[in-house]
C-alpha cells in the first residue's frame, strides 16, 4: 500500500475575503485545522504550503516555502510536490467547504487501487455544488508532475489550469 503525501495550499492572498479564511474558527477549530484533519486518515505526512510560516506554526505540520511566490497556486502545487516524502500525493486548498472525509477516502483508494470507479465516484462528489455554489476540489498528483510545474513556470504560466497535468492512469 503506497503512502499518499497530504498537500495543503495556504498561500492566498485574500483579497476578495478580507482576513485570511483559512484562520475562521469553526466550533473552535480554524478551517485549516479541518481540513488537516480530513487527510489524517489517509495521508501521510501532510505538508502545508504557505510563505506565512508564523500563522500556521500553531499546526505543528512540517510548512513548504513558495519557491516562486509570485505565480499563484502554481507555485504552491511545485513547492509542496518538491517536497513531498512520498511520490504521490493529494493537493488541496485550506479554504475547502464542501470537501469531506469520504471524497479523500475515494482518492486516496484511487492511489492505491489505480481502479476508476473510485476516482469517478470522488470526482462525482467534487461536481456536486452546494447550496451557495461553491464546489469542492482537490486532486491528486505524483513528483513528475512537479517537473511539469517547474518547466512551466520558466516560460511564465502562472495559472493552473493552464498547464495540462493529466493524471497518469
Amino acid at each position: 500500500n503506497q503512502r499518499l503525501t497530504g498537500i495543503i495550499l495556504a498561500g492566498g492572498k485574500n483579497q476578495r475575503f478580507g482576513s485570511n479564511k483559512a484562520l475562521i474558527d469553526i466550533n473552535g477549530k480554524t478551517v485549516i485545522e479541518l481540513t488537516a484533519n480530513l487527510l489524517k486518515t489517509d495521508c501521510s505526512p501532510i505538508l502545508i504550503n504557505t510563505n506565512s510560516f508564523a500563522e500556521y506554526s500553531f499546526l505543528n505540520l512540517p510548512l513548504v516555502r513558495d519557491e516562486h511566490p509570485s505565480m499563484g497556486p502554481l507555485a504552491g502545487l511545485y513547492a509542496g510536490l518538491s517536497h513531498s516524502p512520498t511520490d504521490r500525493a493529494l493537493v488541496i486548498s485550506c479554504d475547502m467547504p464542501l470537501m469531506s472525509q469520504k471524497i479523500i477516502a475515494y482518492l486516496a483508494a484511487y492511489e492505491a487501487t489505480g481502479q476508476k470507479k473510485y476516482l469517478d465516484l470522488a470526482k462525482f462528489m467534487l461536481d456536486e455544488r452546494g447550496p451557495d455554489g461553491d464546489k469542492g476540489s482537490g486532486r491528486t498528483y505524483n513528483q513528475s508532475q512537479a517537473k511539469i510545474v517547474e518547466q512551466t513556470e520558466a516560460v511564465g504560466h502562472a495559472e493552473l489550469g493552464s498547464i495540462n497535468l493529466e493524471h497518469d492512469e
